[in-house]
């Protein structure tokens, strides 16, 4: 009976084995790692989302374990290698451009201690930069049985951080480093950050950011009760800090992140202007969601690192004695929120240390910084002394500082170096290879159409005006403000809507947002740029309503998936919405339906067919 049984597994297994590509075999040869084959993003073999034992202490591996999750991303044995050291979570397998220009393998692993990837009981002992190294480490050492060219390691903001680290502790591991926006705080309250924002810009603008913040502590009892139904509205919690102590941080924080963010000066309110100019700006700029629970929670690991080793900075408060109600004048208030508000000492001994190291020893490094963003303050100052380089950008902050966003002087400099240490020519071109493709479908969408033509032959169907046109330009993403309105109504649009487009695999997908207030944007189609002085606060995801969008022969076409887009119009329970777009027209089939799937709104026969007019 063994026999058999043993038998029946041997074919089993032989069964598999042979289903297996030669890359899942080598994968199934390395020790403690699970894959799961997903969707292969284009310009890849094939992609697999893989869980790696890693141990709690790697120097003392029977203190237990944890499995770290990592996005691979295959294009060839002989190709060369990036490993994305994130800083936080890794939701889900996003390409770099540092993959796409190196026509690289990609790595993309999440933070120990972040999403998926970590251990049942939390023991932050164990969350230092010498253990998250060492995870870094455990993988490159793997995955150097399977491909052989040269290695980057690449990060963004924290990530670019560990990046750093991940050189200090491992200087062989890659071959070239590159941080993006990476910070080295030298404490726990970096002087640093506050000579930068005493310093940026020009006075008149410092000055106006500063009027703002007095203004919105003066009249805190005014505006206040205003963000309160907002954030009930956002169901945001205040329990790690109260409502007003969660305002005047905010409050405190807005200067870092008007900066880091790179926003324009002449966007700020003047005193002239009314509440709810000013309330819309700070929910804008900084917004309260930062300082919520969910935030606290979702950032907890983060503030472990940085009130311990990593560093992180504070808030001055001489300028507003008499004005804070909430919080301390002295000593000035932490921006670090350490897990169930922990006791813990900031020993800066390694960050100092890694500092020093960096600026005698960095070789074959990239540092790419947004000279708006307030984190510049602590970048890895420049030095003639080390074969690296430098990319202060001009006008560019904490979001835009990329290379595909470099100057063509920088471009050329950044690719003859990055030849020469990869020993490979490069293409700086691909740093956005879908940014043509993007482009082209937003080509698509955008004008002004109408259903009249159809509407004159089948009286079954409305004349229907749609304006769809970029906003937002000089943001990240792609974003379309869409207003629909029956043809004789042209001001009294019954759907606006803001669509953002986005990468999908092969294709792309719709993000469908509603507009808070959106009578204020009727007709803005005609003047874009109206959209300039508002957020993404003013935004709430329709979710599940996303239009997927695959390439057909000479256009896109594409659905909702399934029944997930809530409606309750008409007795709706969902609705559906089925897309085709080519050159110069659009065709649209929007469907509600009920509890028994019966269609109780929308066109019956077929999709609106809008041609464009202009």
């Amino acid at each position: 009976m063994k026999r058999l049984q043993l038998f029946a597994l041997f074919i089993m297994f032989s069964f598999s084995a042979g289903s297996q590509t030669d890359l899942e075999t080598r994968l199934f040869e390395l020790p403690d790692v699970i894959f799961e084959k997903i969707q292969t993003p284009e310009g890849f073999k094939s992609a697999y989302k893989l869980k790696i034992k890693q141990p709690l202490d790697h120097k003392n591996p029977d203190r237990g374990h944890f499995y770290q999750k990592v996005y691979l991303s295959h294009r060839g044995y002989d190709k060369h290698t990036a490993i994305i050291t994130n800083g936080y979570s890794r939701g889900s397998n996003v390409i770099t451009e540092v993959s796409r220009i190196a026509d690289a393998n990609q790595l993309n692993v999440e933070h120990r201690y972040f999403g998926e990837s970590v251990p049942d009981s939390l023991d932050y002992n164990y969350l230092n930069f010498e253990q998250v190294t060492a995870d870094l480490h455990h993988i490159n050492s793997l995955f150097r049985k399977i491909y052989n060219g040269k290695w980057i390691s690449t990060g963004i903001s924290k990530g670019g951080t560990t990046t750093i680290f991940y050189k200090y502790f491992y200087p062989d591991d890659v071959d070239v480093s590159i941080p993006y926006v990476a910070p080295v705080n030298y404490s726990d309250e970096d002087q640093r950050i506050y000579t930068f924002l005493d310093t940026i810009g020009s006075d008149e603008c410092r000055k106006a950011i500063y009027d703002y913040q007095v203004r919105m502590l003066k009249n805190s009892d005014t505006f206040k009760p205003y963000i309160r139904w907002y954030t009930k509205g956002k169901d945001l919690k205040f329990n790690y800090l109260n409502f007003d102590e969660a305002f005047e941080y905010a409050i405190l924080e807005y200067p870092f992140s008007f900066w880091q963010w790179g926003h324009d000066c002449s966007k700020i309110p003047s005193r002239e202007e009314d509440t709810d100019t000013h309330i819309q700006h700070f929910i804008d700029i900084v917004g309260m969601s930062f300082y919520s629970d969910a935030s606290m929670e979702g950032y907890a690991s983060h503030y472990y690192q940085s009130g311990t080793e990593m560093g992180y900075y504070g808030f001055e408060t001489d300028d507003f004695k008499g004005l804070l109600k909430y919080l301390p004048m002295d000593p000035n208030p932490s921006a670090v929120f350490t897990p169930g508000k922990m006791e813990v000492e900031f020993d800066g001994t390694l960050t100092n240390k890694v500092a020093k190291w960096i600026s005698e020893n960095g070789n074959n490094m990239i540092y790419i910084n947004g000279a708006l963003d307030t984190w510049s303050a602590t970048a890895v100052p420049p030095s003639d002394k080390k074969n690296s380089l430098w990319f202060f950008m001009a006008d560019h902050g904490h979001a835009s500082a990329r290379i595909r966003n470099l100057d063509d002087n920088d471009k050329s400099i950044l690719q003859i170096k990055l030849t020469e240490w990869l020993e490979t020519g490069i293409d700086l071109n691909k740093a956005d290879p879908s940014a043509y493709k993007t482009r082209k479908l937003v080509d698509m969408m955008t004008g002004s159409f109408n259903s009249s033509k159809q509407a004159y032959a089948d009286t079954a169907y409305f004349d229907i005006t749609l304006h769809m046109y970029p906003i937002w330009t000089d943001r990240p993403g792609h974003w379309l403000y869409v207003e629909q309105s029956v043809t004789s109504f042209p001001d009294k649009p019954y759907r606006q809507r803001i669509y953002r487009i986005e990468k999908d695999g092969q294709g792309f997908v719709s993000n469908v947002y509603e507009i808070n207030d959106p009578s204020r944007f009727t007709g803005k189609w005609k003047n874009p740029a109206f959209f300039d002085s508002f957020g993404e606060s003013i935004l709430s995801e329709r979710e599940g309503c996303d239009v997927h969008l695959m390439p057909t022969e000479n256009g896109y076409s594409g659905s909702t998936k399934d029944d997930l887009c809530s409606s309750t119009l008409r007795g709706a329970r969902y609705a559906t919405s089925r897309v085709s777009i080519i050159p110069g027209k659009i065709e649209s089939w929007d469907q509600g339906f009920d509890d028994k799937d019966q269609q109780v709104w929308g066109a019956v026969n077929g999709a609106y067919v809008f041609m464009k007019t202009n």
